[in-house]
C-alpha cells in the first residue's frame, strides 16, 4: 500500500515543466500578526457573505483543464484551468517568479479569467519540497539573479553559476554565510526570501526554536539541498533520522551528464546527475503553512490567480510513503509526539510501555526519542539488524499491539489534520489579503487509502485514480464497466470538501487500449455525472481515460445542458455507509499495511457500495468523523458498518438514540473489535458495540443476530459480505447480489416502509440517482448506464425500456402540478408515461443509451438558480 511504486499518480510529471545560531522564535508565531488576523477575518467574512447568490464555481459542475492554449480550454468548455502561471510544488517564491516578477504568467492569466476561466496554480501540501538545478544570470537592469536555464531546458546550458532553487531559497538567504558582492551566486534568490517586505516571513526552525539556517556535513555540502539544515528542521525523516529515506529524483537525461559540472549532483547508486531533488515535508513542521501563506499572497498579487490545485493534501508523503520509517519521523513530529503521550496518558502507562523510567516525573519526557524506541523494540522483539528500511522486522504484525507505535499513528493523523486545516485557512487568509476573495483550494489525494487527514477544511475534493492496480482499490481494482462501479469511490472522496462535487483525474493505466474507445469512456464519463464527478484532463496527453473527442463533447453536455439545469440540488439519501479512516491506519505497520490485499473494511464499503448502487437504492458515505454531525443520522432509515474494527466507544451513545428512534443498523464481522483514537486503537475486552449488537464475543460469533432498541433494530452478520462481492468475479457477483439485496429489503420490511426510488425492471448495470433541490421544487432521476464491451467493438447497449416508482416529493401538491422532462446527450427522448398513484410517482422511460436525468418540476416553481444555501464564490 505504501511503497511509492504504488501510489496512484502522475501529477507530478505532469507539471514538470551552518549555524544553528541559538536564536528562538514562538512556534506558531506570525511575522505580520495584524496582517494576517486581517485576512484572516476578511477570509472569515467572505465565507459568512457566500451564503447567498449563486454557487462558485468549484461547486457548479466544475471543469478543469490543464492547458496553456485559450483556445483549448474553451473547446473542453473548461471553467478552471492549470495553464502554467505561478507553479510551485515547494520550488521557491525566487524559481515561481524569477523571471520578470510574473508580469507575462499576469498578462495570460488575463486573457483566460477574462473569458469567464479561473486560473490555477500547481501547489504541494504536505508533499515534497522540489529543488530543480539552474543556471544563473546576473541582471544589471534588475540588479539581481535570474534564472537562466533549469532542468528542463539544461540541454541549453551556457556555461554559467549553477545553484539549486527551492523552498530552501525562501527560508534561508545565508546573510552572512556567503560572500557579500551582490554580483556573486551567494544572494541569488533575493529578493524573494522570508525578508521580502510582502512576500516574507518567519525563518524555518528547529522544534527548539533554533533557526535552520546553512548547511550540513560540511564545506562540500554547501549548496547541495539534501543538506540544507531548512529540509533537516522542516523535511520528513526516515527512522534512522535521514531526509533521504522519501527522497525522489529526477535526472539528467544520459548524454548530457557525461561530464559532471561543479554544482550538478551525481547520484552514484543511479549512475546519473540529478536535475531535480525532491524531498518529503513535515507535516507537523509549522513553518510551511507560513510559506504556503507566502506563496498563495505571491500568486494572487503577482499572477492574478483565483486558485490553487494543491497535491498531496493528505500524510503521502509526510507519513506513508515508502512505508512510514522512510517519511514519518521528522524532528517536529518526534518533538510534538512527547507532549501528546504526556497529555493522553499516565505516567505509570508512559513506564509501562518503556517511554519513561519508573516513577520517572513527567517532565522526563524530553530525553524520550520515539526513533530510538522503535529501533530498540525492532531489534529486541523482531530481530532487526541493519538499517534497510525494508527489513522484515518493519511488517511484523506484532507491531499492532505496541501501543506506543498505535500512539504515534494516532498523533500523526490528528496533527495532520490540524495542518491540513491550518493550510486551508493560511490560504484563503493570504488570497484575501491579495484581494482574491474568490481563491478556491483544491485538494489531490481524497481517498481513504491516504489517511483520511483531510476532514473538510478545503473547497473542492480532487482525486487521482485508475481502475487497475491502485492502493484505494487494492490488487483487484475497480474493474471496467458494465461490472466496475467508481460511485461509491466518487461518493466518498466527495465527502471530504466543501463542494458538492468532486474532480476527477481517471487515468487510463492498465486499459490504455479499452479506454481510448469512447464507448467504455462515456460510460464512465456519465456515472461521474450521475453522481456529481467531474473529469479533469491535461490537453494533448493520452494517458487520460477516453479520446480527445469524446472528453470534449462530454464537457460541452455538461457546460451548456447539465450545469444550467441542474443548478442548487442535492442528493436525496437514506442508506448510510460507514467509513472509518481509523480502521485503515489501524492496519498500518511501520513498514507497510498489514496485508494490502486483503483490507476487510476499505474494499467492504466499495463492495457495499457496487451493490447499493447495482440495486439502485440511494446512499451516501459517511466518515467516521460526520457521524455525530447535526442532522446526518436523521436523515437515514438505514446504516451500514461493514467490518469497521476500529470504533470509538462516545460514538456508541449516537447510534443507539439513533436506533432508539426507528433507525435500521447493520454491523459485519468484528465492527468494534478495537478502541477508537481514545482508545488508542486497543483490543476492546467487549466488543464496542456489544451493546448494540448484543454480540459479546468475536472468538464464536454467531452468523447473524438481532437486537432491538426502541423503534429500531440492529442485525448483526458475522461474515464479511461486501468485502466478498467487491473481491468477487462478475459470476459470483451475479450469485451474490440477491443475498445483499435482501439484507437491504428486510430493513426497509422491518420499518414498514418503501425505498424513496424503486425500480423493478431496471438492470443492474443501470445507474439510478435521485436529486431535488426543495426550494426549486424540483427533483431529478439521474439515469447511467454501465452496459458497454469491453472488447471490440465497445460498444454501448441501451437499456431496455423501464419503470420508476418515485416517493412524492414533499414540493408537490397535485398531479396537475407536475411536469417532467428528459435531459439527455442522446436523441430526445420523452416519458412513455407517468402518473401518481397515492404518494408515489410512477414513470415509465424509454431506451436510454448513455444518461438522461429526468426532471421533475412543479409548474408554480420558483426561477431557475434559486438559492439554496450552497456555496456561493461565484465568480471565476
Amino acid at each position: 500500500m505504501l511503497a511509492e511504486s504504488r501510489r496512484v499518480g502522475g501529477c507530478r510529471a505532469a507539471h514538470r515543466g551552518v549555524r544553528r545560531d541559538g536564536c528562538h522564535f514562538p512556534q506558531f508565531h506570525w511575522t505580520d500578526i495584524q496582517r494576517r488576523l486581517g485576512a484572516a477575518l476578511a477570509f472569515c467574512l467572505m465565507i459568512a457573505a457566500s451564503r447567498a447568490g449563486p454557487p462558485a464555481w468549484w461547486d457548479d459542475f466544475p471543469r478543469v483543464v490543464q492547458t496553456r492554449s485559450l483556445s483549448a480550454a474553451r473547446a473542453y468548455s473548461a471553467n478552471a484551468v492549470i495553464q502554467g502561471a505561478a507553479h510551485d510544488p515547494s520550488w521557491g517564491l525566487w524559481f515561481t517568479f524569477g523571471n520578470d516578477d510574473g508580469l507575462t504568467a499576469s498578462n495570460t492569466v488575463a486573457r483566460f479569467q477574462s473569458a469567464g476561466i479561473a486560473c490555477l496554480s500547481y501547489n504541494e501540501a504536505w508533499g515534497q519540497a522540489a529543488n530543480p538545478i539552474v543556471e544563473l544570470q546576473w541582471s544589471e537592469e534588475q540588479s539581481r539573479w535570474l534564472p537562466q536555464r533549469h532542468f528542463w531546458n539544461w540541454a541549453e546550458y551556457g556555461g554559467g553559476p549553477i545553484a539549486w532553487a527551492g523552498a530552501w531559497t525562501w527560508f534561508d538567504d545565508l546573510a552572512g554565510g556567503w560572500p557579500a558582492k551582490k554580483s556573486e551566486p551567494g544572494y541569488f534568490a533575493r529578493p524573494y526570501t522570508r525578508f521580502h517586505p510582502v512576500y516574507g516571513g518567519e525563518p524555518m526552525v528547529y522544534p527548539d526554536g533554533a533557526i535552520a539556517t546553512g548547511f550540513l556535513h560540511g564545506p562540500a555540502a554547501v549548496g547541495d539541498p539534501r543538506s540544507s539544515r531548512v529540509y533537516d528542521a522542516g523535511g520528513s525523516k526516515s527512522i534512522h533520522g535521514s531526509v533521504l529515506g522519501n527522497a525522489d529524483y529526477e535526472f539528467i537525461p544520459r548524454g548530457r551528464n557525461d561530464a559532471t559540472r561543479p554544482g550538478e549532483l551525481w547520484i552514484p547508486e543511479a549512475a546519473a546527475s540529478a536535475g531535480e531533488v525532491r524531498l518529503g515535508k513535515d507535516a507537523a513542521c509549522p513553518a510551511w503553512t507560513n510559506y504556503a501563506f507566502a506563496e498563495t499572497l505571491a500568486a494572487v498579487r503577482l499572477a492574478g490567480l483565483r486558485g490553487s490545485w494543491t497535491d498531496n493534501f493528505s500524510g503521502w508523503d509526510s507519513f506513508m510513503a515508502h512505508g512510514p520509517v522512510a517519511s514519518a519521523f521528522g524532528d517536529w513530529s518526534v518533538a510534538l509526539f512527547r507532549s501528546y503521550l504526556t497529555n493522553r496518558f499516565t505516567p505509570d502507562q508512559l513506564a509501562a510501555w518503556g517511554v519513561l523510567a519508573p516513577e520517572a516525573p513527567s517532565f522526563s519526557i524530553t530525553n524520550f526519542d520515539v526513533r530510538s524506541y522503535l529501533l530498540t523494540v525492532a531489534s529486541n522483539q523482531y530481530q532487526l539488524s541493519g538499517t534497510s528500511l525494508t527489513a522484515t522486522a518493519w511488517s511484523n504484525p506484532g507491531w499492532l499491539t505496541n501501543p506506543v507505535w498505535s500512539a504515534y499513528k494516532i498523533f500523526r493523523r490528528q496533527n495532520g489534520t490540524a495542518a491540513l486545516a491550518g493550510y486551508d485557512q493560511a490560504v484563503h487568509a493570504a488570497a484575501a489579503l491579495g484581494g482574491e476573495t474568490n481563491f478556491a483550494l483544491l485538494a489531490n489525494d481524497q481517498l481513504p487509502s491516504n489517511g483520511g487527514w483531510a476532514r473538510g477544511t478545503f473547497d473542492l475534493a480532487s482525486t487521482e485514480l485508475s481502475l487497475g492496480w491502485n492502493v484505494a482499490g487494492g490488487p483487484r481494482g475497480f474493474g471496467l464497466p458494465p461490472y466496475g462501479r467508481l460511485a461509491p469511490v466518487y461518493k466518498a472522496a466527495r465527502e471530504q470538501g466543501r463542494s458538492r462535487f468532486v474532480n476527477v483525474w481517471l487515468y487510463n493505466h492498465g486499459h490504455e487500449e479499452v479506454l481510448r474507445h469512447s464507448g467504455p469512456a462515456l460510460a464512465l464519463f456519465y456515472e461521474m455525472l450521475a453522481n456529481h464527478a467531474t473529469p479533469f484532463f491535461i490537453d494533448g496527453d493520452p494517458a487520460f481515460c477516453g479520446p480527445p473527442e469524446t472528453q470534449k463533447a462530454f464537457l460541452s453536455f455538461v457546460a451548456r445542458q447539465a450545469a444550467p439545469a441542474f443548478t442548487g440540488r442535492r442528493p436525496v439519501e437514506e442508506v448510510g455507509l460507514y467509513l472509518s479512516t481509523s480502521t485503515i491506519n489501524a492496519t498500518m505497520l511501520p513498514g507497510d499495511a498489514l496485508n494490502f490485499p486483503r483490507q476487510q473494511h476499505q474494499y467492504a464499503v466499495w463492495g457495499w457500495g457496487t451493490a447499493l448502487s447495482e440495486l439502485h437504492h440511494q446512499y451516501r458515505i459517511v466518515p467516521e468523523w460526520k457521524l455525530a454531525e447535526p442532522g446526518l443520522l436523521a436523515s437515514l432509515r438505514v446504516l451500514i458498518l461493514p467490518n469497521a474494527s476500529v470504533f470509538e466507544a462516545a460514538d456508541v451513545a449516537v447510534l443507539r438514540d439513533w436506533v432508539a428512534g426507528g433507525g435500521y443498523l447493520i454491523v459485519t464481522g468484528d465492527s468494534g473489535a478495537l478502541e477508537g483514537e481514545n482508545g488508542n486503537f486497543a483490543a476492546a475486552k467487549t466488543p464496542v458495540l456489544a451493546s448494540l449488537t448484543g454480540v459479546a464475543d468475536y472468538e464464536a460469533p454467531p452468523a447473524d443476530h438481532t437486537h432491538f432498541a426502541g423503534a429500531g433494530m440492529v442485525r448483526y452478520l458475522g461474515q464479511n459480505p461486501g468485502w466478498e462481492y467487491y473481491q468477487g468475479t462478475a459470476a459470483e457477483r451475479a450469485a451474490r447480489l440477491a443475498g445483499l439485496g435482501k439484507i437491504i429489503a428486510d430493513a426497509y420490511a422491518f420499518l414498514g416502509v418503501a425505498p424513496v426510488l424503486i425500480s423493478d425492471n431496471a438492470p443492474t448495470t443501470v445507474g439510478l440517482t435521485l436529486y431535488q433541490n426543495l426550494s426549486a421544487r424540483e427533483s431529478f432521476i439521474d439515469v447511467n448506464n454501465c452496459q458497454v464491451n469491453a472488447r471490440t467493438p465497445y460498444d454501448t447497449t441501451a437499456t431496455p425500456s423501464f419503470t420508476l416508482d418515485l416517493a412524492r416529493p414533499a414540493w408537490l401538491r397535485s398531479e396537475a402540478d407536475l411536469h417532467a422532462t428528459i435531459l439527455s446527450p442522446d436523441n430526445p427522448l420523452q416519458l412513455v408515461s407517468l402518473c401518481v398513484v397515492s404518494n408515489r410517482i410512477r414513470a415509465q422511460l424509454p431506451p436510454i443509451r448513455h444518461y438522461a436525468s429526468i426532471i421533475l418540476r412543479s409548474a408554480k416553481a420558483p426561477p431557475a438558480g434559486a438559492a439554496d444555501g450552497s456555496p456561493t464564490r461565484s465568480r471565476p
